[in-house]
């Protein structure tokens, strides 16, 4: 079994291109509406697949983008491997109009950890194992 995020996206166009520039996501299986939106697109991100297609009012999907007034109840959450792979990562995501939630910072759990909402109001998580302490 695989599971993989379903992303519904407000211009899903402009959201590829923010997810392959800020988070290094390779877009792959990309098909287009005649009207030029992206009815489906896939990207491998970290490994993992996640899914993203175009919100389009009463389209059969069903399912809403979170940037027109909801509120996304799901974090994409990425392992990563340092805390300065999370720094960068973030500070990649910002530069591309994300805007930090949370951290980076080493969290109550032991773990390095920043989250962020995207352009989009998608919520991403990052996280690693935070350094070893000398005390």
């Amino acid at each position: 079994m695989a599971v993989a995020p379903y992303l519904a996206i407000v211009d899903a166009r402009r959201a590829l291109v923010f997810y392959s520039a800020a988070f290094g996501a390779e877009i792959f299986d990309l098909v287009e509406h005649e009207n030029g939106c992206v009815v489906h697109a896939k990207m491998r991100l970290a490994g993992a697949v996640v899914m993203v297609h175009e919100h389009i009012a009463g389209e059969v999907v069903g399912i809403d983008a979170p940037s027109l007034g909801g509120h996304s109840s799901v974090t994409i959450r990425c392992g990563l491997e340092t805390a300065a792979e999370v720094d960068a990562l973030i500070e990649r995501a910002v530069r591309h109009g994300a805007e930090v939630t949370a951290g980076p910072a080493v969290m109550r759990w032991g773990e390095y950890y920043g989250r962020l909402r995207d352009p989009f109001a998608h919520i991403w998580a990052f996280g690693a194992p935070a350094a070893p302490r000398n005390d």
